[in-house]
C-alpha cells in the first residue's frame, strides 16, 4: 500500500524503486536505514482486514513476479529471541575486527529481520504497538555489491539518513526492479474519480486489458463485507436495559411456572 503520488509514480515508469528504510531491529538503539522494497503477500480476500497503515492506495502484483524479482519473506523475531542475540554477538564481534567485508556483511543479515510487533509511526498514522507480523512482509534488499556499484551506501546511520532525505527530498534510490503490466493483477484506489484516471492510463497500454481497477470501499463493504458486523455502541440507558433485561426475562418465566403450578393444584383438588 502507498499515496497516491507513489501509486501512479509506479504505474507511469512500471518501475519499483529501492528506499532507504529505517530498522531498529540492531544493537543500535537509534536504528540503521537499509535500501528495499517491500511489499504484502495477502490474498485479495484478506486485504480489507489490513490497517491501511502506509496509504488508500495498491498495486497487486504476482507472486511469479516477486520470486522472479528475488523476493523473499522476512524474518520475523520478538525482541529478546536466541538468533536475534546471535546476530548481536556477530555484529560486535566483526565490528571490533579489521575486516570491513565481514562486518558489512553482518549488517546485511539484519536487513531482513523485521520485530514481529513494535511502534510504527508513519507521515499520518502512528501505533503504539503495530503488528508487523499480520503484513506478510516480503522484502528485496540489493546486493552490497550491487549498492556500491550503483554509487550509494548499502546502509545509513540515523543521521546519515535525514542528510539523504533532506539532500534528495526523499529516501528514495534512483534505481530498482521493473515489471509489466502483464505481471499486475489488480490495482486499489481512494476513490471512483481515480478509477477513471487510472483506467485512462492503462487504455494506452495493450498488455493492461485484465487489471482490475477497485476503489478502497469496493475491498471494504461490497466486495469482501468486513463491516457487516459492525458493533452499535449502547447509550447508557439501552446499556442499563440490556444488562437488567435478562433478570427481568428470568423472574417472568419463573412466575409463569408458578401460575401453572397453583392452577395444577386447582385443578387437582377440584
Amino acid at each position: 500500500m502507498t499515496n497516491r503520488k507513489a501509486f501512479f509514480s509506479i504505474l507511469k515508469s512500471q518501475e519499483l524503486r529501492y528506499s532507504y528504510s529505517l530498522e531498529r531491529v540492531m544493537p543500535i538503539p537509534q536504528g540503521v536505514a537499509f535500501p528495499m522494497i517491500s511489499m504484502c503477500d495477502l490474498p485479495f480476500s484478506e486485504i480489507a482486514t489490513t490497517k491501511w497503515s502506509y496509504g488508500n492506495y495498491a498495486i497487486g502484483l504476482s507472486r511469479e513476479w516477486g520470486l522472479k524479482k528475488g523476493f523473499s519473506p522476512v524474518w520475523y523475531s520478538d525482541y529478546d529471541s536466541r538468533m536475534l542475540r546471535e546476530l548481536g554477538k556477530l555484529f560486535e564481534e566483526t565490528g571490533a575486527s579489521d575486516n570491513g567485508k565481514y562486518f558489512d556483511s553482518s549488517i546485511y543479515l539484519f536487513s531482513n529481520v523485521k520485530f514481529v510487533q513494535a511502534p510504527l509511526k508513519t507521515s499520518k498514522k502512528q501505533f503504539k504497538n503495530y503488528r508487523f507480523y499480520d503484513e506478510r512482509e516480503y522484502r528485496l534488499v540489493p546486493y552490497l555489491e550491487e549498492t556500491y556499484k550503483r554509487g550509494y551506501q548499502s546502509f545509513l546511520m540515523v543521521k546519515a539518513y535525514e542528510l539523504y532525505k533532506e539532500d534528495k527530498g526523499s529516501s528514495l534510490l534512483d534505481y530498482g526492479v521493473d515489471f509489466s503490466f502483464e505481471d499486475v493483477r489488480y490495482l486499489i484506489v481512494k476513490s471512483y474519480s481515480n478509477v477513471r484516471e487510472v483506467k485512462a492510463l492503462l487504455s494506452k497500454h495493450k498488455n493492461a486489458e485484465h487489471i482490475i481497477v477497485v476503489t478502497k470501499k469496493d475491498v471494504l463493504e461490497d466486495f469482501i463485507g468486513t463491516e457487516h458486523n459492525e458493533e452499535i455502541l449502547l447509550s447508557a440507558e439501552q446499556f442499563n436495559y440490556a444488562g437488567t433485561q435478562p433478570h427481568v426475562d428470568r423472574m417472568s418465566d419463573m412466575n409463569r411456572e408458578a401460575l401453572k403450578e397453583r392452577r395444577k393444584i386447582k385443578d387437582d383438588e377440584a
